[in-house]
């Protein structure tokens, strides 16, 4: 279920660079379904990736936090993470230098209102293709 009754949640990527929550890596979250949850940071702008448009925030430096929430969420298709990395990397937000150290998907759970609920991820898969 989805709205105000089922609890605070998202389904996202979270993606590290750089390494893994420390003074040199960069968080990007990918928020593909937002029910109810509150990104860090402020809104500092839009972007739109295959027809779907998200509300980006970033936390205040010296924190490397980026959020991407999508106006119209969906539970199913493709995102290709590489838009992301190179609208953060076009902003100046993470140096084009940066390495992948970590994928993450799912759902991120704050509250299901004492409700049971399951949550599934299906036939997810990452490809990855050589730099040309």
């Amino acid at each position: 279920g989805s709205g105000p009754g089922y609890g605070t949640w998202e389904f996202e990527y979270d993606i590290w660079l750089n390494g893994l929550a420390d003074s040199n890596s960069t968080e990007i979250m990918i928020w593909t379904y937002n029910n109810g949850q509150a990104p860090v940071g402020s809104p500092v702008g839009s972007f739109t990736d295959a027809g779907q448009t998200y509300v980006v925030y970033r936390s205040p430096p010296p924190d490397k936090y980026i959020a991407f929430v999508a106006l119209n969420g969906s539970l199913s298709g493709q995102v290709n993470l590489l838009d992301f990395f190179r609208y953060a990397i076009h902003k100046g937000w993470m140096p084009a230098s940066s390495k992948l150290y970590q994928i993450c998907h799912g759902v991120e759970l704050v509250s299901t209102n004492g409700k049971r609920e399951k949550f599934g991820v299906d036939n997810f898969s990452i490809t990855m293709k050589p730099r040309s």
